[in-house]
């Protein structure tokens, strides 16, 4: 098992629990400890984990990046809100990428309110969801299947979003702090850079849980998105700093 790999099995093992130990870890992987003790320092370094006597733990309010129903089911209300608020920037014939994001997935079931939508999206949840709708146009990018996010992720689907030109991007990110959007998988990232690259513009939901955090791989500085939407006023740095950078910050 190559070490990026081991990595993601033991993220995914982590968003099941919230204490494993490094044995258990050793022969779940099929691996030595001195390999295990390295992934774990690295996980640590990047902020994702906190390494024990004997074991590691997920950092209380950690970004490691939890499966798809588990992402679903947090802070549910809010971000079906901040999609219902998010479709004040649409109407009908747009062109739309959406991302593979547990809170886009709750915009899908808005855009049957309109006519002769195109979407582009990474997201195997998103694709199903809009497949049932007459009036939805979908295209899913190719690349690798990440099970943990059912994301399509890769070059490969950078490449085939170069092919669009979208009225709007709308994604979300893992946080946002005074300056910037991070993600804690440059796979996720890239794909949502090419969205943002080849659209009009850039729509990022954001729920409050979010905000005020940073992780170790920038999505975009804040003037690189239009609209900010999120589910209450942000703390007054963040504010402050969004309206100096030109983006509107949309919140309810």
């Amino acid at each position: 098992m190559i070490p990026e790999e081991r990595i993601d099995k033991i993220k995914s093992l982590l968003s099941q629990k919230k204490h494993i130990g490094i044995n258990e870890l050793c022969k779940l992987l099929y691996c030595s400890k001195s390999t295990i003790r390295r992934d774990l320092i690295y996980l640590e370094k990047a902020g994702l984990v906190r390494r024990t006597r004997g074991g590691v733990s997920i950092i209380s309010n950690s970004t490691i990046e939890y499966s798809s129903y588990i992402r679903s089911i947090e802070n549910k209300d809010k971000k079906i809100a901040i999609c219902k608020k998010a479709t004040e920037y649409l109407k009908d014939d747009m062109c739309l990428f959406l991302d593979s994001s547990s809170t886009v997935n709750y915009l899908c079931s808005f855009l049957s309110s309109f006519n002769n939508i195109k979407v582009i999206t990474n997201g195997l949840g998103a694709a199903l969801a809009l497949n049932s709708l007459e009036n939805v146009q979908v295209f899913v990018t190719g690349g690798e299947l990440k099970s943990q996010s059912n994301s399509l992720l890769g070059e490969f689907g950078g490449e085939f979003i170069n092919h669009f030109y979208s009225d709007l991007s709308i994604i979300s990110c893992k946080c946002l702090d005074e300056s910037a959007a991070y993600e804690i998988d440059p796979s996720q990232a890239l794909i949502k850079s090419h969205m943002m690259k080849n659209s009009k513009k850039t729509i990022l939901l954001c729920d409050s849980s979010k905000l005020g955090k940073s992780s170790f791989y920038k999505l975009g500085y804040l003037k690189d998105f239009n609209v900010i939407i999120t589910d209450k006023k942000p703390p007054t740095s963040i504010y402050s700093n969004i309206i100096n950078e030109g983006c509107t910050i949309e919140y309810y």
